[in-house]
């Protein structure tokens, strides 16, 4: 069983953040790609904090875990000039995985790419071999995975992968701007982390209390907002929706008491009525809530 810990971090964009994750699939939301992409390179050991420490079960990450037990699909992602099978190879005999690279390769459709150069992939294909890599490890203690969900790979093949890891005892962290619509997981207050300008709160500590109602919000940027705002008018967890119509009509806000409660409610109505996120960031105020627009 591994437990994740980040103690008064900063590094480059991140500010700060002082968590504890235990096994299981953990989600870190928010519209902030450069301080997502540094939990991520610092989970990974990619880099170390500045400031602060990064332990994996109480030692210090770079001491607790070999290159071989962690997983990880950092924002970027650099090749050796090798093909795509020697890649494969080289990483897969690393890790001690007993698969091999046309069995690996195949199992995502793309067998095609074998003999492919790894110079000449684009961005994104390069982060689909991190993330096919990733995925393969055995025995993995750690998964950090940065926006997974947006390279073009069936989602439900990515989801059996992460719950596999976190069912043996992994502490899989992957970040993105929102929940995966696909995601068949049940977000709460211990499973949602919330990126606020360079710095990271729980899910629990996103909540803020008043003498009026306690409000957390979620501004959503989406194509299909109003109808995002159907599916939701009628979740017991949500005390308000707007949508400020005619000037952002792709902009929705979503208030309630509970940061995991409106992001769970939010991916599970994307899945209801076909909803794209594009983004979905988190705000606090203390205004009381009213059904606008919705």
């Amino acid at each position: 069983m591994s437990n994740l810990s980040f103690s008064t971090v900063q590094s480059g964009p991140l500010l700060d953040c002082t968590v504890s994750l235990h096994p299981g699939v953990h989600w870190l939301l928010g519209n902030e790609p450069a301080a997502a992409a540094s939990v991520i390179d610092l989970a990974s050991g990619l880099s170390r904090p500045r400031r602060g420490t990064v332990t994996l079960n109480d030692v210090t990450l770079h001491r607790a875990a070999s290159p071989a037990e962690l997983g990880t699909l950092p924002a970027r992602v650099h090749l050796p000039r090798v093909t795509v099978e020697s890649l494969l190879e080289r990483v897969l005999r690393l890790k001690q995985s007993d698969q091999d690279p046309a069995g690996l390769l195949a199992q995502w459709d793309l067998l095609e790419w074998t003999k492919r150069p790894c110079q000449h992939l684009s961005i994104r294909e390069a982060r689909v071999i991190a993330l096919l890599i990733a995925l393969a490890t055995p025995r993995t203690k750690l998964l950090s995975l940065f926006e997974p969900f947006v390279l073009g790979l069936s989602p439900h093949k990515i989801e059996h992968h992460l719950h596999t890891a976190a069912a043996t005892g992994a502490v899989v962290l992957i970040a993105a701007p929102s929940v995966s619509p696909h995601s068949s997981c049940t977000l709460n207050s211990a499973s949602v982390l919330m990126l606020k300008n360079g710095r990271v709160l729980s899910a629990s500590d996103a909540k803020i209390s008043s003498d009026k109602v306690p409000l957390v919000a979620l501004r959503i940027v989406s194509a299909q907002a109003r109808t995002l705002a159907e599916g939701l008018s009628t979740d017991a967890c949500v005390s308000g929706l707007t949508i400020d119509e005619p000037s952002s009509p792709h902009l929705l806000e979503v208030s309630g008491p509970d940061a995991a409660a409106l992001a769970n409610a939010v991916a599970q109505a994307a899945l209801r009525t076909n909803a794209e996120i594009s983004q979905m960031t988190l705000e606090t105020h203390h205004r009381r809530p009213e059904m606008e627009g919705a």
